[in-house]
């Protein structure tokens, strides 16, 4: 008997909570430590091993392409937050957002206006 294909639109939104994304940041995090990152992603055994401890610790059954997706997501806010930086943006610890300046707002809002 074959599969069926459900559309993506069909599929059931995962709701990321903040324990969730924090615990996928460490096992992330743990992973480039041990080495099994490739380019700007992760071999297949650190997606496999990563969804196995994410699925146990929240009881999901989630596909390797749900975190995949999330990683592509943090990396795409990554890069646009370091592209930011590079245009004079600073990066605020305290309250973990970006400031800049007027002088530097404003020439960043007259590009896309």
């Amino acid at each position: 008997m074959g599969s069926i294909a459900v559309p993506s639109s069909e599929r059931a939104k995962t709701d990321w909570t903040a324990s969730m994304e924090q615990f996928f940041i460490e096992l992330l995090l743990d992973q480039l430590g041990r080495g099994n990152q490739v380019d700007n992603g992760f071999n297949k055994n650190a997606w496999t091993d990563m969804l196995a401890i994410f699925n146990a610790k929240f009881g999901c059954q989630h596909g390797r392409r749900v975190l995949k997706n999330r990683f592509k997501k943090r990396l795409k806010h990554y890069c646009d937050i370091t592209n930011l930086i590079k245009q004079g943006f600073l990066w605020d610890e305290q309250q973990l957002m970006l400031l800049a300046d007027d002088d530097v707002w404003n020439a960043y809002v007259k590009v896309f206006m």
